[in-house]
């Protein structure tokens, strides 16, 4: 929006799609996630500070902040779970002594995970539910915070109309579409995310599955308009504090 990729335009539907705004709209939503084996680990990570113990040592990966939007969900995450930039980019550089490196795949680590070579692993909601089938040994957790609280980033996909593209009158009939009851009633039975609309509750299998496991978790969404302003500075330090000595 800031470099006029996007045409200001205002769905039928936005009224009953919350964060909607004048140049792009959320389409499906989905939200962070993380990923342990449960035939190796009896209990997933029950807190933060429980991944800093040494049998997660080379056992533990997240993908890279920057480079994958689920491992710059993880960098923002542990930002807000540890209440601020100081405290989150502490733990961060405490982690990484069991992190086996960068990855510049997120989806790549539920196999890996699958197959024991790692323990832990980040991931988002829509991609593991709708691995979990080929991968058995993968369950879905998130830590909690010194107040026990668990809390998940949400990650909606969101749709915008190019501007000054070459056919703006049929991309607002696709943006309408996707955005109606009849696509968004859809969205968990066909892709396992879950509809944008407030108006709208499914009642297939995959929305009840998403939903419960939801359950007792917080979900939460950042000031975006506040962190892409220091997202390339955070970024930077979050590479400053995982650095090799």
């Amino acid at each position: 929006a800031k470099t006029e990729l996007l045409a200001k335009f205002t769905p039928e539907s936005a009224v009953s799609i919350p964060n909607s705004t004048e140049y792009y709209t959320p389409i499906v939503n989905n939200y962070l996630t993380f990923i342990y084996n449960d035939k190796l680990l009896k209990n997933p990570p029950a807190t933060w500070n429980e991944l800093l113990d040494t049998r997660f040592k080379n056992k533990l990966q997240y993908s890279t902040p920057g480079q994958a939007g689920d491992g710059t969900a993880v960098m923002l995450q542990v930002i807000h779970s540890f209440g601020g930039k100081d405290a989150g980019f502490n733990y961060l550089g405490k982690l990484q002594a069991n992190n086996v490196g960068p990855s510049a795949s997120t989806g790549k680590l539920t196999a890996l995970v699958n197959k024991g070579e790692l323990y832990v692993a980040n991931g988002d909601l829509q991609m593991n539910l709708s691995q979990m089938e080929r991968n058995p040994n993968v369950k879905i957790f998130w830590p909690a915070d010194e107040k026990g609280e668990r809390s998940a980033l949400a990650l909606p996909y969101v749709v915008g109309l190019v501007n000054n593209g070459p056919e703006t009158e049929n991309g607002k009939k696709l943006i309408n579409f996707l955005l109606a009851k009849q696509a968004q009633s859809h969205v968990s039975e066909l892709s396992w995310g879950m509809p944008v609309r407030s108006d709208l509750t499914p009642n297939d299998p995959q929305f009840h599955k998403a939903t419960e496991t939801l359950k007792g978790v917080k979900t939460w969404q950042p000031n975006w308009d506040e962190v892409e302003v220091s997202l390339s500075n955070d970024i930077t330090r979050w590479h400053k504090v995982t650095e090799s000595e």
